[in-house]
């Protein structure tokens, strides 16, 4: 997997238009979670590199739910483009 700030789950989010909370919610998860959390797990608790994993996979998932409560949400349906 990448560690790029488009992952093929923002996709479907993105085709209809609604690509500026999919940025929100990308850029939110990376900056404000994965990478205290990283640091913290990692280096500081010493839980080294499966630690990070943990958190990396932790935040993919947190992603998943914002992502599946912003399609069930539908106003990506009213977007005219």
């Amino acid at each position: 997997m990448s560690g790029s700030l488009s992952s093929p789950g923002d996709i479907p989010m993105m085709s209809p238009g609604d690509a500026t909370p999919v940025m929100f919610v990308n850029i939110g998860t990376q900056c404000l979670i994965l990478l205290p959390m990283a640091y913290l797990v990692g280096p500081l608790l010493g839980f080294s590199l499966l630690g990070i994993w943990l958190v990396q996979g932790s935040s993919r998932a947190l992603k998943s739910v914002l992502y599946t409560e912003m399609w069930r949400g539908r106003k990506w349906q009213h977007i005219s483009v």
